[in-house]
């Protein structure tokens, strides 16, 4: 799918997110420790690897684009104990070849019912488990800007199979994340939940107050939470430690809510 693309297309934002990523290593710095996994780091530009490789700590990276990961860690001079080439998504199939060779959105419909996915394995565990901001692109808007690519407008049962199939992913993540957890690892994850023009200054004025009252009213008002991609679920997983939310200016066309957590496992 689309990760190394947009792994390619951020490289040359590290300048940019420097408050940014200042921010989330300010706030994750005291809680990292032991054996750590960081899970979707790509090119690292969200991440300061010096702060995180301190005293007894020893990384590994879990990504799908080697590539990427290895040229954050040669900017920042650091070297890792291992790196894992892994699609987290554990789907069998080239999705990319899938969406071509479909000569309909009723073709493409059967053939995703069918997508069959592999169990993430690793048989390592950690004390502290680093998630990137990958959960709202684990599948299914990466697969969307595929499909939109060859048609406009998206069947509606073509749209429940994908968010029914990224329910699936979804799920089978957490299971991994459990299964590499130790008794109290701490897990720390961050993920976009709202995007808004890089101008808006509502974003920008947002406190952790004000965002939950947000979120809060627009859950009232739609009748969902933008808080998807199984970010609610992780936080289940254990007692939450801390909580943030963060203005991420991405771009000259966009930025993000950022919704940070911390969690330690019962």
């Amino acid at each position: 799918m689309l990760y190394s693309q947009l792994n390619q297309s951020t490289t040359n934002l590290y300048n940019r997110w420097n408050e940014y990523r200042k921010m989330i290593d300010d706030i994750i710095n005291g809680y990292i420790d032991g054996d750590t996994i960081i899970i979707g780091a790509g090119n690292g530009n969200d991440l300061i690897y010096s702060h995180i490789l301190k005293g007894n700590v020893k990384i590994d990276i879990l990504d799908i684009d080697k590539k990427a990961v290895q040229k954050g860690l040669d900017r920042d001079g650091i070297a890792v104990n291992d790196i894992f080439e892994i699609d987290i998504t554990g789907i069998k199939a080239n999705v990319s070849e899938l969406i071509i060779n479909s000569k309909s959105q009723i073709a493409l419909i059967e053939n995703f019912k069918t997508l069959s996915f592999e169990k993430i394995q690793l048989e390592k565990s950690y004390d502290t488990i680093i998630i990137s901001p990958i959960i709202s692109q684990l599948f299914l808007n990466q697969v969307m800007a595929e499909i939109q690519v060859k048609y406009r407008h998206i069947n509606q049962d073509l749209l429940k199979v994908l968010m029914d199939k990224t329910g699936e992913i979804i799920t089978n993540f957490i299971e991994f994340i459990k299964s590499i957890s130790k008794e109290y690892s701490k897990i720390i994850f961050w993920n976009d939940i709202l995007q808004f023009k890089s101008d808006y200054e509502f974003l920008k004025e947002l406190t952790n107050e004000s965002a939950t009252q947000y979120l809060n009213e627009y859950f009232n008002k739609y009748g969902i939470s933008p808080v998807k991609f199984g970010h609610d679920e992780i936080k289940k997983l254990g007692d939450v430690l801390e909580e943030e939310f963060l203005h991420w200016n991405f771009n000259d066309e966009k930025a993000f809510l950022v919704q940070l957590n911390v969690v330690e496992i019962k």
